[in-house]
């Protein structure tokens, strides 16, 4: 029963999401990540350019992302830290630790027409 809650859960999150982030402090950017069965690609557009894959799974009601270590690499040297994502009524909710700013939130909006 576990297998087919976390296959539901799976497949409803798969889809693209995309955010255009502009906090007060912080240079513009685009944050687009493309989600498939159990992995995905994060695409970044502005400030930081980047295009990686990652993976996730879903255990315990928690969402576990593993990121490449281009991701990391690139998330140490602006001392920036994932904390947490969630999938909320077909977007993605992604909180993250930076600097100065401290915890952000930020909403990524589901962009497949086909939902």
């Amino acid at each position: 029963m576990l297998a087919f809650y976390t296959f539901c859960l799976t497949s409803s999150i798969i889809g693209s999401y995309v955010a255009k982030v502009n906090f007060p402090i912080l240079p513009k950017q685009e944050i687009r990540v493309s989600v498939m069965k159990s992995s995905g690609i994060l695409t970044l557009k502005g400030f930081v350019d980047l295009e990686d894959d990652f993976s996730y799974t879903y255990k315990s009601g928690k969402w576990y992302i593993s990121i490449s270590d281009k991701t990391q690499v690139m998330m140490r040297r602006f001392r920036c830290e994932l904390v947490d994502i969630l999938f909320r009524n077909e977007d993605a909710i992604v909180y993250l630790k930076m600097p100065i700013v401290g915890q952000i939130k930020i909403l990524l909006q589901n962009v497949d027409t086909e939902k």
